[in-house]
């Protein structure tokens, strides 16, 4: 059992004091001081309790390897911001406090092999784990925190996307009349997107909303190999995740219809000659193609070449002649070298901001690529 303190300010359990508001006082106004914020008094450390069981096993004199590890963790009184109405007051509309507890399990393997032939040498390892997920307690009373487009509640994944669900664009008239009121400034007409009706009221409300996809990858994995031969060296590592949804915050907002620059697939949008698309008609003012749905939402799976490096080292025989130089290598290495993803966005491994936020993605700084060219000299 552990505690954890990273995430508490100094004076995060103390209320502010702005000391330079104005307010009346005989028809004038005086200096004066107020509370501006809220504060959880009783706020405390959060505290993680892991329990695991775990196999290691070797084979072949120890040219085998591996491990398979069952992992249970559960984390209490998590600190973070809870929102609060806007009637209490406070600035900002949040309260940090021990406001959750989670359960993290899974199951991680790791195998690696090691072998030569003559004057090859390479070594290959693998891990591999999976993560499931379940919220055990919100705050003091357990109502669900909606985030950025997610919707976290007890008995299920923390930040799930939550939202409505479209059924395609409406193509006229006929169309709109048998589907259920929709709310639109000027009224639905045909090119905006039709939602799901799934408590079957004849009407969409925020009610029509539903869990629309995890934001925690499923399955984690990774490759690493490396190999020499004679005085040749090479390595690269190859990583990535499975399973997982990404609120596109960036591609929504390039999506608008409205004024300001657009994503390429804007250019689909429908039109009566273009009905054959998943992209409504540009509306400025829109309230109703904007609602955050399953058209936002895109899979976070990637696979991607991390690092690679290719080397070679000057034989002890040639430096020897130097009297000097005692060893001398040189090398091409790259990092971010490639990425295999059906995302639309910079990067699918990106900034998650928040316990509650996860998986919105709202135009976090890119990984770079970078290529390097190097010497590694002994002297």
């Amino acid at each position: 059992m552990l505690g954890n303190q990273s995430s508490l300010g100094y004076y995060d359990y103390q209320a502010y004091i702005n000391n330079s508001t104005n307010y009346l006082f005989n028809n004038a106004l005086a200096l004066g001081s107020t509370v501006v914020s809220v504060a959880d008094p009783a706020l405390k450390w959060e505290t993680t309790r892991t329990s695991d069981a775990a196999m290691d096993m070797g084979l072949f004199n120890e040219k085998l390897s591996f491990t398979v590890e069952y992992f249970n963790r559960v984390s209490k009184d998590i600190i973070t911001s809870l929102p609060i109405p806007y009637s209490v007051g406070s600035f900002p509309q949040t309260i940090t406090t021990n406001a959750a507890s989670l359960k993290n399990t899974g199951i991680e393997l790791t195998v690696n092999y090691h072998g030569s032939a003559g004057a090859f040498n390479y070594n290959i390892s693998a891990n591999a784990y999976t993560l499931k997920n379940r919220v055990l307690k919100l705050g003091g009373t357990d109502n669900p925190v909606y985030g950025a487009g997610s919707k976290t509640a007890v008995g299920r994944e923390v930040g799930e996307l939550f939202g409505y669900v479209t059924e395609g664009i409406f193509q006229d008239a006929n169309d709109i009349a048998k589907h259920a009121t929709q709310p639109q400034a000027g009224g639905i007409a045909p090119g905006d997107l039709k939602y799901r009706d799934l408590n079957g009221s004849g009407t969409i409300t925020d009610s029509d909303r539903t869990y629309l996809g995890s934001t925690i990858p499923k399955f984690y994995y990774g490759l690493n190999f490396s190999a020499s031969y004679k005085n040749f060296d090479l390595s690269f590592f190859w990583q990535g995740n499975a399973g997982n949804k990404v609120n596109n915050g960036v591609y929504a907002g390039l999506m608008a219809g409205q004024y300001g620059n657009s994503h390429a697939d804007e250019l689909n949008f429908w039109t009566p000659a273009n009905t054959h698309t998943n992209v409504p008609r540009p509306l400025i003012n829109d309230i109703n193609n904007g609602k955050f749905s399953d058209r936002f939402i895109q899979s976070g799976s990637y696979l991607r070449l991390q690092n690679a490096q290719i080397g070679y080292t000057i034989p002890e025989s040639t430096l020897g002649r130097t009297k000097t130089i005692r060893s001398l290598r040189f090398y091409l290495s790259g990092l971010n070298l490639l990425t295999i993803t059906k995302y639309k966005g910079y990067d699918p491994d990106f900034i998650s901001d928040g316990l509650f936020n996860r998986g919105y993605d709202y135009g976090s700084f890119p990984n770079p690529r970078t290529i390097m060219v190097g010497v590694q000299l002994g002297l």
